[in-house]
């Protein structure tokens, strides 16, 4: 399974289990930016971390095997005992990922409308709390998802935000949080 496929799944189980990002690295031992690597796609658990979080998984799901990872998205969500239509990919997930009803549907029809135009590396500007009067350049890629909307990725320095890319309106409204802290981030573009 390829590491994207991979997170997918991931987040899934994270949201179902209601485990946070911070709480899973800590109950497994492991750093949380590795986690973070996980849920990115980056890349997939070593065969250790892969057993010891199927473990974890199935102590709170039992019957959970690492064989499950496998399963396509629908039955998954049946192992968890949840319902199929919340399984990553379907529409009911993409709901629960982000804004509700008409807002969602404006974001969806304008990203498939122009998405593609703004998928692409940016720089932004942006004030220097640490240092009044000083200015940071932040670095940042947009792609689409296998949801079908914009995520973002936000590099400055040792500094990673990742998260979403709202068109709406003529505008660009990010919202994301910052991979070591959690911290979150907003913006949106001017002119």
């Amino acid at each position: 399974m390829a590491p994207r496929a991979f997170s997918a799944k991931f987040e899934f189980v994270l949201k179902v289990l209601c485990l946070s990002r911070g709480r899973l690295a800590a109950e497994l031992g492991v750093d949380k930016s590795i986690v973070g690597r996980w849920a990115r796609g980056a890349v997939k658990p070593s065969a250790d971390n892969l057993a010891r979080l199927t473990a974890l998984v199935a102590a709170r799901a039992p019957g959970f095997t690492v064989l499950d990872w496998e399963r396509d998205p629908a039955g998954l969500a049946r192992v968890l005992g949840v319902d199929p239509d919340t399984a990553p990919g379907t529409r009911e997930w993409r709901l629960s990922e982000g804004p509700h009803g008409e807002l969602l549907d404006q974001i969806l029809a304008t990203t498939q409308r122009r998405g593609a135009a703004y998928e692409g590396f940016y720089r932004s500007t942006r004030p220097y709390s640490g240092l009044p009067g000083r200015f940071i350049h932040d670095r940042m890629m947009i792609r689409r998802d296998e949801t079908a909307l914009l995520r973002f990725d936000l590099r400055s320095g040792r500094v990673r935000v990742e998260g979403w890319v709202l068109p709406q309106q003529n505008q660009l409204f990010v919202v994301g949080a910052e991979n070591a802290s959690g911290s979150l981030a907003f913006g949106s573009s001017t002119g």
